[in-house]
């Protein structure tokens, strides 16, 4: 059975990457060979970054850590010449069909963020919806916007989930569909 989810999620990432060609890629510890494996089938050079680390790809972490004062002072963002490009391109859970890839314009993300949809300043969150689902980009924009306290756990496991809320005293927290 392993085996099969294996199979079938190393055929959604090259079918994602049959879709468009990313410039950089997020993943985790848990799907970095899944990723590495389809971007060599596909033949694409994206750079990958990974929450963690491994051999063959830029830890987030290290990214954080190099950065001296100097660029954080002087760190500014793009202009756009148009608002409506897209930022960021999310993929439909497949219900009806083959994975789809749905772009979100800067536009669609600043409307959604505007409408501040959840309160989290200064509130214990912890969520487990990742950056593959509208909610976990959501929750992560919200979160630094409203410089939340973020608990950050790579997976949903009962026990563990109820620990955190314990010790944390977790006010919000948003489960994904398994």
């Amino acid at each position: 059975m392993y085996e099969l989810f294996l199979y079938l999620l190393s055929e959604t990432a090259l079918n994602f990457l049959q879709l468009m060609t990313p410039k950089m890629i997020f993943c985790s510890e848990k799907s970095i060979n899944v990723m590495l494996n389809a971007i060599k089938k596909q033949n694409c050079n994206p750079m990958i970054v990974i929450f963690g680390k491994h051999v063959d790809a830029v830890s987030f972490s290290d990214i954080l850590k190099n950065c001296n004062n100097a660029e954080i002072t002087n760190f500014h963002y793009i202009e756009l010449d148009d608002i409506k490009k897209t930022a960021c391109i999310l993929h439909t859970s497949g219900t009806t069909g083959t994975l789809k890839g749905v772009e979100l314009s800067n536009y669609a993300m600043l409307t959604l963020m505007q409408h501040h949809w959840i309160h989290i300043t200064n509130v214990p969150s912890l969520w487990f919806s990742s950056l593959f689902w509208l909610s976990g980009i959501m929750m992560n924009f919200n979160g630094i916007m409203q410089s939340t306290k973020a608990i950050i756990y790579p997976e949903f496991d009962e026990n563990m989930t109820c620990q955190l809320i314990e010790k944390y005293k977790v006010i919000l927290f948003i489960l994904r569909i398994l």
